[in-house]
């Protein structure tokens, strides 16, 4: 009785023992499997957070590249800038030479108008000890003649301005003023022409000269002068630079 009561025990130890063994094996096996969803979702999860940061990496480069050629074109536009500023000072040097040379033609000009200027004063002082009845017409032509020269001093003045205020913002109109010295030079010229008529007028005054020779050579030489007096008075001078 005893011995089947033994076995009996043992048997019913056996049963709870595979039964707790099986039981074992069920929640390893769940535990398994949860451990795996868990491991599948962060792996999920992982992927997912890397295919975004991926992707913003991915724009991240986009708006490098994008920034890098806008620095390509703003360079090449200030390389650019720069190879036309270093033209325009290359040109502006040509310039600043050429004014030079200009400037300097000028100043010699002067000189020789205060030249003529002051030959036409010795004619001056010379009409002042001829007969006034005679020679009132011819000192005021001569007269005339002097404020011309006396305005286009002025002239070449507001030139020699003009050159000595070049700017370099802005663009200097070399030929008008070249053919204003023409000018210059030309006018200069006729009425030094001019003067020298009328000293070798004035020389005959101590010859024996008819009254209608003299009041005849007055009157074209008059006339010569007026119409010089009027082309003066056309020559434009431009202000601008």
């Amino acid at each position: 009785m005893k011995r089947q009561n033994e076995v009996t025990t043992e048997s019913k130890l056996g049963g709870n023992f595979h039964r707790a063994k099986e039981f074992d094996m069920k929640f390893q096996v769940v535990k398994t499997h949860k451990l795996a969803k868990e491991d599948s979702g962060k792996q999920a999860a992982l992927s997912q957070a890397q295919t975004e940061e991926n992707e913003m990496l991915k724009r991240r480069i986009t708006a490098l590249e994008m920034q890098l050629d806008i620095q390509k074109q703003e360079q090449q536009q200030l390389e650019d800038t720069v190879d036309t500023q270093q033209t325009m000072i290359e040109t502006m040097q040509k310039k600043l030479i050429f004014n030079g040379n200009l400037y300097a033609d000028m100043e010699q000009q002067q000189r020789a108008l205060y030249k003529q200027i002051s030959a036409q004063q010795l004619v001056n002082e010379k009409l002042a000890s001829c007969q006034p009845g005679w020679l009132k017409q011819v000192s005021s032509d001569l007269h005339r003649l002097q404020q011309n020269f006396d305005i286009l001093q002025l002239k070449i003045a507001i030139c020699d301005k003009q050159l000595k205020e070049v700017s370099k913002e802005e663009v200097f109109n070399f030929e008008d003023l070249q053919e204003q010295n023409a000018q210059n030079i030309l006018l200069i010229n006729k009425m030094a022409e001019k003067r020298n008529e009328i000293e070798t007028f004035m020389a005959k005054k101590d010859e024996q000269i008819p009254v209608k020779t003299f009041l005849k050579e007055t009157g074209e030489i008059r006339a010569e002068i007026k119409a010089l007096d009027e082309w003066v008075g056309k020559l434009k001078f431009s202000t601008k630079m």
